[in-house]
């Protein structure tokens, strides 16, 4: 490592002796006072490359084509400090700046001298003379962000215009190509592979593959590190063992999932009222809010989220980032976040937030009714909602079941359709891994497990797709003795897919 950082360190002393940056086409050139041709830097899409090491190779090479390099720069600037003329000079450099001036047969070198052109040096074309000049060249940030490309603030290349390891970005570190050719040196491999475009950094080994010693775009260990790691030492990932997340449907079924579900930690995310998205995000699916002041107050701060508003939302707490704690909830038509002190740090961008309550081994899912009750959404918006759900919850390596939704009695044709068309591509999708409460419902045995027997009133609502009357609470809710036997039927389901052998 301490090679590693001699090399930065070497790399930095260059940084600060590189200043000459040439702009021109590939066959652009000019020529030094002692007759050697210096070849000029290609620009294209104002990518700026420093030939500094091999310039004095080139420039034994090269004859004479000044004339050549003025036409075609004519009127523009030709590099970082080198102009077509006094006047852009002066009016492209700040005061005491030290800049170059492009002329027949040569280039000069002024100092800005409040707004006055001071001659330095006539005939400053040896690279050594222009290296010796550069230092004392000021240039703010902002100035090198405008000047150079958005990988680097510099490159230094061959003779041949081949690109080396000397590169810095514009964070003023070592490049990435920078980095892979020190670990090069130092007999490991970095690398960044099509199929972990999350890592920021990663070293492999000498198959390929990527080792635990590897970042993830925010600078922290990615989840496969953290899982193998954990499992190694034999510490749960995940705060609880299941979670069930849905709307009022899930939120009646609480007391009953804790009855069957008993010895099992559990994360009961059922949310009253609420709809798909913010159902999802208190369930772990990943958002960002934005503040709409710059520093964040203890108590009340007026927020932005990634998703829509939702009035019917429950209040959650999160960690933020940045470390802070708080509580996200909707109060007074909008949202805000409850935070348990002040923050120094700025936050006028977006910043994640992950929740409390945490993830899961294992997850029931029954969201989007209150969507497709209210119109706000049709049969194959709330699958496509799902199946995202499901793709996170799959790349946290969480197993999981999906439940459809039953028809509230009295519903209009058009959101009847509605979940019908949703439940169809969600028993398509699911599979296995799907489980049918429309379908219990109308089934035989779940009469015979709650032994009711149906009214005439309950075999019109069954003929019309809708929920019955016995087994209402009212005509949009499950009552205890259906809830009773839907939350058994997911007991078993979770012990077929886990061979759960508790309870």
């Amino acid at each position: 490592m301490s090679r590693i950082l001699r090399a930065t360190d070497q790399l930095e002393d260059d940084v600060s002796k590189a200043n000459i940056f040439v702009h021109g086409d590939e066959d652009a050139t000019y020529t030094a006072k002692d007759g050697t041709k210096v070849r000029s830097i290609r620009n294209l899409q104002k990518e700026a490359d420093i030939n500094i090491g091999a310039a004095e190779q080139a420039a034994k090479e090269a004859k004479s084509e000044a004339d050549k390099a003025r036409e075609l720069t004519q009127g523009s600037q030709v590099s970082s400090g080198i102009y077509a003329s006094i006047e852009e000079g002066l009016s492209k450099t700040e005061n005491k700046d030290v800049f170059l001036v492009l002329r027949d047969g040569g280039i000069d070198s002024y100092q800005n001298n409040s707004g006055i052109a001071v001659l330095l040096e006539k005939d400053v074309t040896s690279i050594s003379k222009v290296l010796e000049l550069s230092k004392s060249q000021k240039h703010t940030q902002k100035t090198y962000d405008n000047e150079y490309d958005n990988e680097s603030l510099f490159k230094v290349i061959d003779a041949e215009g081949r690109r080396t390891w000397l590169e810095v970005d514009k964070e003023g570190l070592p490049s990435k190509t920078a980095i892979k050719g020190i670990a090069k040196r130092q007999g490991v491999s970095h690398e960044e592979l099509p199929d972990q475009s999350d890592l920021m950094f990663a070293i492999v080994s000498k198959e390929g593959v990527v080792t635990h010693l590897a970042l993830d775009e925010n600078g922290r260990f990615p989840d496969f590190v953290i899982r193998d790691i954990a499992s190694r030492i034999g510490v749960k990932k995940y705060r609880n063992d299941i979670g069930f997340v849905g709307s009022s449907s899930v939120w009646l079924m609480h007391n009953l999932i804790k009855k069957y579900f008993e010895g099992h930690e559990l994360a009961l995310l059922g949310d009253s009222g609420a709809r798909f998205d913010s159902i999802a995000v208190r369930a772990g699916f990943p958002a960002t809010i934005k503040f709409l002041s710059d520093e964040i107050k203890q108590g009340v701060n007026s927020i932005t989220t990634s998703w829509e508003i939702d009035r019917g939302m429950d209040m959650f707490s999160v960690t933020l980032d940045n470390g802070l704690t708080g509580d996200i909830l909707f109060s007074n038509d909008k949202y805000i976040f409850r935070s348990n002190k002040d923050s120094p740090i700025l936050m006028n961008s977006e910043i994640n937030f992950v929740t409390d309550i945490g993830l899961f081994d294992f997850v029931f899912i029954n969201s989007g009714k209150n969507n497709l009750g209210s119109q706000l959404g049709v049969g194959e918006d709330i699958f496509h909602k799902t199946l995202a759900l499901v793709k996170f919850y799959e790349s946290q390596d969480i197993d999981y079941v999906v439940l459809d939704h039953f028809v509230n009695q009295g519903s209009s044709e058009a959101i009847k359709s509605n979940v019908l068309e949703c439940n169809k591509l969600l028993k398509r999708r699911f599979g296995d891994k799907f489980m049918s409460i429309f379908d219990m419902i109308q089934s035989d045995e779940m009469w015979e497990f709650t032994g009711l027997n149906k009214t005439e009133e309950d075999l019109v609502a069954l003929n019309n797709d809708e929920l019955p009357p016995s087994f209402q609470m009212n005509k949009s809710h499950l009552n205890e003795t259906a809830n009773n036997y839907i939350v058994f039927k997911m007991l078993e389901k979770y012990k077929e897919m886990t061979n759960d052998t508790n309870n």
